[in-house]
């Protein structure tokens, strides 16, 4: 290893410090953390920097760490949106969009983190729950199009199948 190497080591390390290994997934995020920093100068050059990112793996495999790592790194508080805290909160998915995007336009500046977006957000593979799941795509889809003029607002989800949602949900 070249002196390189061991310097990017270091960096990557201090950036993502919850992530062990996974050097690919360390340069992934340091990619993320470069656009949302730098994203004026990119696009000076006429480059599309994206505003959100889907990041899917098997269970335990550090998702929601680096969604967390790279909002503690840029500073950007974190509006979590998960099925599973809407259950504890007692209060529907959908409700749950719809106020996570709202306080996401009140902030401004922030990252909306969507966990296990297919498991609300999917359907063809959870076809007993098609119906309902339909519904909060396009409440999810009505959402993102709404913040689309927010240019300080990252959307970050993470799921198991990048299979169970529909293209339009990944746009």
């Amino acid at each position: 290893m070249n002196n390189i190497d061991v310097t990017k080591q270091k960096k990557r390390q201090e950036m993502f410090p919850n992530i062990a290994g996974y050097d690919k997934v360390r340069a992934e995020g340091e990619q993320i953390i470069d656009i949302i920093q730098r994203k004026e100068e990119y696009l000076k050059v006429g480059a599309h920097c994206p505003r959100g990112w889907f990041f899917y793996g098997d269970p335990g495999m550090g998702k929601t760490r680096l969604v967390k790592d790279i909002a503690e790194y840029v500073g950007y508080p974190i509006i979590e949106i998960s099925s599973s805290d809407a259950i504890r909160r007692k209060v529907s998915i959908d409700e749950d969009v719809v106020n996570g995007f709202a306080e996401a336009k009140k902030i401004g500046k922030c990252i909306v983190f969507i966990d296990e977006m297919d498991k609300f957000a999917g359907y063809k593979k959870y076809a007993y729950e098609m119906t309902e799941n339909l519904k909060t795509q396009k409440i999810l889809l009505h959402e993102l199009d709404e913040i689309k003029d927010f240019d300080d607002i990252i959307v970050i989800a993470t799921g198991n199948k990048r299979d169970y949602l529909d293209d339009a949900v990944l746009r």
